[in-house]
């Protein structure tokens, strides 16, 4: 990205076709207290999806932080689409994030082409983007941390229940537990009867009023996909 006409500095973008995925990702890099034209060797990387709406925010936070030294230097990744505001990727969130397909929501939304995705996308990060970040940027994959919000929260979730060595540590923010009926809480039982730890560092950040019937009033109120 041409730093002179970019509202973010020290920004690159990048397309990046997954067979994984079978998609098409609009990869943001920020280069946080990094430098673009000779980066820390293997620098902390924090993944992040839904970067349509929340790459900017996340690298502006960063950046403001580091100024009081609250934070190390961090490579800023973002995973969006080919779209502008983060309205506009409703269809291929839907699709990339959700570990199941939810009738209900297919109901809600009859156009929605897509859901279930959450195996394609992990596969998308552990097997093409990390070592893609790592190739460009000298990224540590043993370093990486995660945000999402909303079902990149459910995303989150669902890589935690998974496998949860992908990322160090996870920053859990909304995420639609109600997803599904619920379904989520079947893949934590699951995990509950093979595991007796957890072996993560996780915050989870959840509204007094988040609640599923609330969550539900907001999928309705949601522009059609």
């Amino acid at each position: 990205m041409d730093n002179d006409h970019s509202p973010l500095a020290d920004t690159d973008v990048h397309y990046l076709s997954s067979a994984r995925a079978g998609a098409e990702f609009k990869i943001f890099v920020g280069h946080c207290g990094t430098l673009s034209a000779a980066p820390a060797a293997s620098p902390a990387v924090l993944y992040l999806t839904d970067a349509n709406g929340y790459f900017g925010l996340a690298v502006d936070l960063i950046r403001s932080m580091q100024l009081s030294r609250h934070l190390p230097p961090l490579l800023v990744v973002g995973i969006g689409y080919r779209a502008g505001a983060i309205a506009e990727t409703l269809p291929a969130r839907t699709r990339d994030l959700t570990p199941t397909s939810d009738p209900a929501f297919g109901r809600l939304f009859p156009g929605q082409p897509a859901m279930g995705g959450a195996a394609a996308m992990l596969a998308f990060i552990t097997d093409e983007l990390m070592p893609w970040t790592a190739r460009t940027y000298g990224g540590d994959p043993a370093g990486a941390s995660f945000f999402g919000h909303s079902f990149g929260g459910l995303f989150g979730s669902y890589v935690l229940l998974r496998e949860p060595a992908v990322f160090r540590s996870y920053i859990i923010a909304s995420p639609s537990l109600w997803w599904d009926n619920g379904a989520i809480f079947a893949l934590e039982e699951r995990y509950a009867q093979a595991h007796d730890d957890l072996a993560a560092t996780v915050y989870f950040g959840i509204g007094a009023d988040e609640t599923h019937e609330g969550r539900l009033r907001e999928a309705q109120n949601m522009p059609p996909a």
